[in-house]
């Protein structure tokens, strides 16, 4: 896949298109297939796909599924503007089948414009 860099912000880097990026080619695979080739066994995943986190997470159900695995964090948004993070009802849908809850929400960002809540890391733990 192509993933677009963002010259100003590193950390802005994603497989969204933006006026001024730069586009570089990637290869991408699936958690569970980047587990399974190296046997390894997570006992806590962190997601920051930029806006691709829910398909990140529908290419982990073996790895969200393993008894091994006690935490997810994710970036998450309340903001309905916000395209690079995914919203927090959606990330609780999609791990709650897994038996993951929300336990908490840190490293707070406010939207420098309005001085609303932006995103946040939201830390999920197996019942």
């Amino acid at each position: 896949m192509n993933i677009h860099l963002n010259p100003e912000n590193s950390q802005a880097s994603s497989f969204i298109w933006a006026p001024g990026d730069q586009s570089e080619c990637v290869e991408v695979t699936t958690i569970d297939d980047f587990c399974t080739e190296r046997n390894l066994h997570p006992d806590f995943i962190k997601i920051d796909a930029e806006g691709f986190d829910l398909r990140v997470i529908a290419g982990a159900p073996k790895t969200l599924a393993s008894p091994t695995l006690k935490a997810v964090l994710v970036e998450a948004t309340l903001s309905t503007h916000n395209q690079h993070c995914c919203q927090l009802a959606e990330l609780i849908d999609a791990l709650q089948p897994y038996g993951f809850r929300l336990i908490g929400i840190y490293d707070q960002t406010l939207w420098e414009v309005t001085g609303q809540l932006e995103f946040f890391n939201a830390l999920f733990i197996r019942r």
